[in-house]
């Protein structure tokens, strides 16, 4: 091997070049810090547990960042106490592994692959457990769809004043673990339901519910409550659905109602199911089940049924007294029995002054049937089963259909009693299917 020293200034030059061109070289191939130099792209992946699914972020440059996505949701199966519905989890944010703070998607690179884990608190009860009057309150002050689950009997005072009154209030009572009473300890109405000005607001009684109110045989002499157990008002809506009662309530005075009273334009109750049962009603003009007036409307439906309610003063109806122009009862099912009227110029079962009774479904028994509407001591003016009335305009009875919409048909009307005015009735069982 032949070794060659070069001194001269020309190959000290040549070397120089050689060296400079290989760290060039050498330097190209190194990484500069940008994504591009660092090759590849990375993925973020969101992991929801349990919660709705949320897309993975892929081809994410190193060091860039990704999008913060949509915050999922969970579903949270509640129990005794008062939620928001639909009730679901808190989202905590979103972590890294190991990591005791939430993830900033803004400030934090991206330098690799990495799952992304959500983090939930469960919800807490807005109110005590079985505190029906703190959950009316705080439904009020903070208006939305909420739902009351109970699993203890409740007793309430009469209040009057306590009610659904705010725009937009939406509350459910159900119970669980069995049947739940919620029962009157004084006298007074148990629920208000809408307020002048106020819209939107409904209350359900759902499964398991019974309301119970007061009456002589439960609290003695002298102890029957002095109001309807349910007042419906100002446009608002009562739904009772199957698996609720409302029972045991006598309402003194006139133009009242033992169960439920419905009153004003646009106000509804729905009785998609459920029993209304054993209240009283003493006044004149009164219903001892249910009184629709003032151009409200009753819908009843499925296997809903009005039985052994009562009424003592004239002109009352023992399950649904219907009057006002405008007031209709639609019966789209259920059974009406064994109410019973005991006054003059009374009605055991329906009674309709200047109102409608409109019926596509449905039984109101009487005459020969087990569970008869009966009225003593049964006078030329007083009916059984259906009596209509008015001045000046008569109370009507149809049978029909509902239009496409849903509506009735008043083209389908079938009038269920002979034209007329006056008193007019009939004691005999009354069935459409």
């Amino acid at each position: 091997m032949k070794t060659t020293i070069c001194n001269s200034a020309k190959c000290r030059f040549a070397g120089i070049i050689a060296i400079v061109a290989v760290i060039g070289f050498s330097m190209a191939g190194c990484d500069n810090g940008s994504p591009a130099s660092r090759g590849g792209t990375y993925t973020v992946t969101f992991n929801s547990a349990g919660g709705s699914a949320v897309a993975s972020q892929g081809g994410i440059a190193s060091g860039a960042f990704a999008t913060e996505p949509t915050a999922p949701t969970r579903a949270f199966t509640p129990g005794v106490g008062l939620w928001e519905m639909p009730a679901q989890y808190i989202f905590g944010g979103w972590f890294a592994p190991q990591a005791a703070e939430p993830f900033i998607f803004a400030t934090t690179a991206i330098t690799a692959d990495i799952t992304l884990t959500a983090q939930w608190a469960a919800p807490i009860s807005a109110v005590a457990a079985n505190d029906v009057a703190a959950a009316v309150a705080h439904v009020n002050a903070n208006p939305g769809e909420y739902t009351l689950f109970v699993d203890a009997n409740i007793p309430l005072t009469g209040d009057n004043a306590r009610g659904l009154n705010a725009s937009g209030v939406n509350l459910t009572i159900i119970g669980i673990g069995g049947e739940r009473t919620i029962s009157l300890s004084s006298n007074g109405r148990m629920f208000t339901v809408g307020a002048t000005g106020q819209t939107g607001i409904s209350l359900t009684i759902g499964n398991n519910i019974t309301l119970v109110g007061r009456n002589a045989a439960a609290h003695g002499a002298n102890n029957n409550n002095n109001q309807t157990l349910v007042l419906v008002q100002n446009g608002a809506s009562l739904t009772m659905n199957d698996g609720a009662q409302i029972t045991r309530n006598t309402a003194t005075g006139n133009n009242q109602a033992g169960g439920v009273h419905v009153t004003g334009t646009d106000s509804t109750f729905t009785m998609n199911g459920g029993v209304i049962y054993g209240n009283n009603a003493t006044g004149t003009l009164s219903g001892g089940g249910v009184r629709v007036t003032g151009g409200a409307s009753f819908y009843m439906s499925g296997d809903a049924v009005i039985q052994t309610n009562t009424v003592t003063g004239a002109g009352s109806a023992g399950g649904v007294y219907v009057t006002g122009i405008n007031s209709t009862f639609t019966m789209l099912g259920g059974e009406i029995r064994g109410n019973g009227a005991n006054g003059l110029n009374t009605v055991g079962g329906v009674g309709a002054a200047d109102g409608a009774l409109r019926m596509v479904t449905g039984v109101i028994y009487g005459a020969g049937s087990a569970n008869p509407n009966t009225s003593v001591p049964g006078p030329a003016s007083s009916f059984a089963v259906l009596r209509l009335v008015g001045n000046p305009t008569p109370g009507i009875a149809e049978s029909g259909t509902l239009d496409g919409s849903g509506n009735w048909d008043p083209a389908s009307a079938v009038s269920l009693l002979p034209a007329g005015t006056g008193a007019r009735g009939t004691n005999e069982t009354i069935r459409v299917e």
